[in-house]
C-alpha cells in the first residue's frame, strides 16, 4: 500500500564528537552530593566550570556546535547570540541513575561525556499524555514514547532545554562522568508584530 509519512513538528537533538578532551579528576572540584531521586551522585559545587582556565578549549568547542545548531537547524530570521550559563560535572557510581527532568530557564542544554560505559546512552522522553498505551512490535521515532541515543567517550549532544531526558542505571565500575550545561539568548527575537523582543 502507497503512502506518505510526513514528520512534522520534530525535535532536533545534535550529535557530534570531540576528541581528545581529559577526563576531570574528582580530587580538583569540591563536590556536592545528590539526595532525592538520583541519591549517590555527585555533582560540582562549581556552576560555572567551562568558565575555569582548564575547560575554556572545551567551552570555545561547544559554543561552536551550539552556534551550528542555532544555523543550521533553528536557522533565525533575526541575530541573537546564543550564551552558555551554567555548566557542571556529575559523576554517578555503578548503580546510580538520572531521573527523568528537563533544564528550566534555558534555551538549549547538552551534556559532553567524558567517561561512559560501552553500552551508555541518554533516554529521551515524550512529554505528551496518551491515554491509550499500545506497545508496537518494532520501535520507530513516530511510535516511541522513549528513544535513547547512543553515546561514546568524547561524544556531544545539544537539544531544546524542554525536552524530558534521564539517565539508566549505571553498569561501569568506574564513575561515569560527564558535563551539562544551559544556555540563553541576548538578541533580537520574534518579528515586528506583537512577537518582538529583545534580551
Amino acid at each position: 500500500m502507497k503512502f506518505l509519512t510526513h514528520p512534522i513538528f520534530p525535535i532536533a537533538v545534535y550529535h557530534t564528537n570531540v576528541p581528545d578532551i581529559p577526563s576531570p579528576d574528582p580530587k580538583d572540584f569540591k563536590r556536592l552530593l545528590v539526595d532525592g531521586p538520583n541519591e549517590g551522585n555527585e555533582f560540582t559545587e562549581n556552576y560555572h566550570v567551562l568558565d575555569t582556565k582548564t575547560y575554556k578549549p572545551l567551552k570555545k568547542e561547544i559554543q561552536k556546535h551550539i552556534n551550528n545548531y542555532v544555523k543550521e537547524i533553528i536557522n533565525p530570521s533575526t541575530k541573537f547570540d546564543t550564551e552558555l550559563t551554567l555548566s557542571h560535572i556529575n559523576w554517578i557510581p555503578k548503580g546510580g541513575f538520572h531521573h527523568i527532568h528537563d533544564h528550566p530557564n534555558s534555551f538549549l542544554s547538552g551534556v559532553f561525556y567524558f567517561d561512559v560505559d560501552e553500552d551508555d546512552g541518554l533516554n529521551f522522553h515524550k512529554r505528551d499524555y496518551n491515554f491509550f498505551r499500545i506497545y508496537p512490535e518494532t520501535w520507530n521515532y513516530f511510535n516511541s514514547h522513549k528513544w535513547t541515543v547512543k553515546v561514546i567517550k568524547g561524544d556531544l549532544l545539544i537539544f531544546p532545554s524542554h525536552l524530558l531526558h534521564s539517565v539508566d542505571n549505571v553498569h561501569m565500575q568506574q564513575n561515569r562522568c560527564t558535563l551539562a550545561f544551559n544556555t540563553i539568548v541576548r538578541g533580537e527575537l520574534g518579528g515586528d508584530d506583537l512577537t518582538e523582543l529583545h534580551l
